[in-house]
């Protein structure tokens, strides 16, 4: 059981020591000595782990998509209808989750080398949300789900992005209520006057 316990502690420490050095250079600059020195381990424990630092950054990126989908799940746990008027800001983990590996969607999300782990995540919303609408009962026949899917996940992902890149300046309970806001459809519901909308040119400057 300690070895266990020391063989995860070890990994853990790997793992933080990546992206500590992501944020200061590329992936694909990354020596194993980087990171066994920021680590403080040994080469002979990072190799007992690992055959290169791809596979940590992928173990490091499956960890997080495992965890991103426990809490997506999490509204659904302990009900048999889910109802987004149910919803509060306590149920809906997505936050907490992207705050708990904020180092990680720091380091992707501001990183355009690392666009395609962007992008995973992305999907695997988007297959979260295309799964989810197959059990809607009174779902809209008219919408085609992949794009509703696509349109969701991205919108979802937005709200992240824009939470990452101003620094978590919001509290994840409060981006839940934010979110849970927009999913009533309190914003879709709003009359513009139109006559005091400014010209196009304006936002051009």
């Amino acid at each position: 059981m300690k070895e266990v316990r020391r063989g995860a502690k070890s990994k853990d420490a790997l793992k933080k020591a990546l992206l500590e050095l992501l944020k200061e250079k590329d992936l694909d600059h990354i020596t194993i000595t980087d990171l066994v020195h920021r680590a403080n381990l040994n080469r002979g424990t990072f190799y007992y782990h690992y055959q290169s630092i791809a596979e940590l950054f992928d173990e490091l990126v499956h960890d997080v998509c495992q965890d991103f989908i426990e809490a997506y799940k999490a509204p659904y746990l302990q009900t048999e209808r889910f109802m987004v008027s149910n919803l509060n800001s306590h149920s809906v983990n997505i936050f907490k989750h992207v705050l708990t590996y904020s180092e990680f969607y720091s380091t992707v999300i501001c990183s355009p080398k690392l666009a395609a782990y962007e992008t995973k995540i992305i999907q695997l919303l988007r297959n979260l949300i295309r799964r989810d609408y197959h059990f809607v009962m009174n779902k809209n026949k008219k919408v085609d789900i992949e794009l509703l899917a696509t349109y969701n996940a991205y919108a979802l992902f937005g709200l992240i992005t824009e939470w990452v890149k101003t620094g978590y300046q919001h509290s994840p309970e409060y981006m839940a209520e934010q979110l849970i806001e927009i999913l009533s459809g309190n914003v879709n519901s709003v009359v513009v006057d139109t006559t005091k909308m400014t010209q196009s040119s304006d936002f051009l400057h």
